[in-house]
């Protein structure tokens, strides 16, 4: 569900449920329009929890893709400098005065002695891609717990609105208990 529920959508359900109360007799029936209007407010706040959470997954999955491009930054630089000592490694061999074979020996000493570093940055960042992917799924499943929550709270509304307009306390009754499982579901975001 990426749009949010709207407050004006959730009034027009307790308007029409008011107008269908106003002559039941019924003592469940007669809390319709505050039980509508408390689960607009939990629809409202389900779907605002749903998109930051989104929100904070795409951030998290962006940083795992930057991270990615980091390691593999990394990990080029570091064949390269391999490939350039072995490269001064092998023409040093060929080298045909003292001075030569010293400068081409010390520049593969070089290129060897950055590599220690830049493979551990690289390992490093692969670590982070790693733990962003993992937070990522995280929060993919906390999403998706307040999507599950939001929709309960919506056919719950609408189950409430019916049974207001056709007076059946038996549709109330099971308008509660979707939106009781609502309420499990965004607990459940909470704590996954």
């Amino acid at each position: 569900m990426s749009e949010r529920y709207t407050t004006g959508e959730a009034m027009e359900h307790v308007e029409h449920a008011r107008e269908a109360l106003e002559k039941s007799e019924h003592y469940l029936l007669k809390h319709v329009p505050l039980a509508a209007a408390v689960l607009a407010v939990f629809a409202g706040l389900s779907s605002l929890l749903g998109a930051r959470t989104g929100e904070a997954m795409l951030a998290t999955r962006t940083e795992a893709v930057l991270s990615q491009a980091r390691a593999t930054d990394d990990w080029n630089e570091y064949e390269a400098d391999s490939l350039k000592a072995h490269l001064n490694e092998t023409v040093g061999v060929l080298a045909q005065t003292p001075a030569g074979k010293s400068a081409l020996v010390a520049a593969a000493k070089l290129y060897r002695s950055r590599q220690g570093p830049i493979g551990e940055r690289a390992l490093a960042s692969e670590r982070k891609r790693d733990d962003d992917i993992e937070q990522s799924a995280r929060l993919e499943r906390r999403k998706q717990q307040f999507d599950i929550a939001v929709a309960l709270a919506e056919i719950a509304i609408v189950l409430t609105s019916v049974a207001a307009m056709t007076k059946q306390p038996g549709l109330f009754v099971t308008a509660a208990c979707i939106a009781l499982a609502g309420v499990v579901f965004d607990v459940l975001g909470f704590v996954i």
